[in-house]
């Protein structure tokens, strides 16, 4: 016969069990069940956060176990896009990924960045911008000081709307229009409000648009090299020996261009050896992300006493 002490325990252990089924039963029936064919998995997951169009947009590079992620990383936007079909094309057939950036005025845009983007490169809008001095080819949708708020949104709004699929705009021309913190201010709410990120082209070295940008939150950077301020053989490959420098010194380097013969003709040799050599060739949303986790990590600097 079991001892009292024994009956007792069981006892208790039964309790603890009924109790114990009961509680998680209630919990159970707290959970939301998907359906059978979802192999009644409960949804313990929190709902999904949508990414901002500047990240969703983004190309996705596709990693491999040869990848050095700790590489220098160069990205390589041509802008002016559209207008010279024979250069653009050449440019769209350039080892991706690189950024195209183009004129919100070019002709059939939707099909044109929808075939540059399934070919991996990464799209920007090309926002013409008030320059200094005078310009006779001003297209009507450029933004200009002169234009009321309601006349700038309109344009501004007019323009991004021209096509989707791009991570964020830099600016056409723009020397007097980056220098208007007014004007900027407008611009940047309206970034903002799409999930935008600014690549300030610094067409003025008093340009106020990358500063801007960061007062509203937005994702953003500058250029750092000019590739073909001069279209000669001599200066593109200068150009890109000073970019390559850069990288070196900061870890990142971003040069814009534009479709012209010498440039196309230039990328096309340099980047197979950029590679080679162990630079990353990334679009320019990647060396944004890079940036701005450099700000947020400043290194620290430890000094040690004797």
């Amino acid at each position: 016969m079991f001892s009292k002490k024994y009956i007792l325990l069981v006892s208790l252990a039964l309790c603890w069990l009924i109790t114990s089924a009961t509680q998680f039963s209630k919990e159970v029936r707290n959970i939301t069940w998907l359906d059978k064919a979802d192999y009644n998995v409960p949804k313990i997951l929190p709902e999904a956060i949508d990414s901002p169009k500047w990240v969703e947009n983004s190309v996705n590079l596709v990693g491999n176990s040869s990848t050095n992620i700790d590489a220098p990383m160069i990205a390589i936007v041509i802008d002016d896009m559209g207008l010279n079909k024979k250069w653009s094309t050449k440019a769209e057939n350039l080892p991706a990924p690189i950024t195209l950036s183009y004129l919100p005025y070019a002709e059939n845009l939707p099909e044109r960045t929808k075939k540059a983007r399934q070919s991996g490169h990464e799209l920007m809008l090309h926002m013409p911008m008030e320059a200094s001095g005078h310009h006779a080819n001003y297209d009507s949708s450029t933004l200009m000081t002169s234009l009321t708020k309601t006349e700038l949104l309109h344009n501004l709004q007019q323009n991004l709307d021209r096509f989707d699929g791009y991570v964020g705009i830099n600016n056409h021309m723009g020397s007097k229009m980056s220098e208007d913190k007014e004007s900027l201010s407008l611009i940047m709410q309206e970034l903002k409000k799409r999930g935008l990120l600014y690549l300030d082209s610094r067409t003025t070295a008093l340009s106020l648009g990358e500063s801007t940008a960061r007062e509203y939150g937005l994702p953003t950077t500058r250029r750092d090299v000019f590739l073909d301020h001069e279209a000669t053989s001599e200066f593109v490959a200068e150009s890109l020996q000073k970019l390559e420098m850069r990288a070196i010194k900061n870890g990142t380097a971003i040069a814009i261009g534009h479709p012209k013969d010498v440039t196309i003709t230039a990328l096309k040799q340099w980047i197979p050896e950029m590679q080679k050599k162990g630079f990353r060739i990334v679009p320019v949303s990647e060396i944004v992300k890079r940036r701005i986790y450099d700000d947020s990590h400043p290194i620290q600097v430890v000094s040690i006493k004797d």
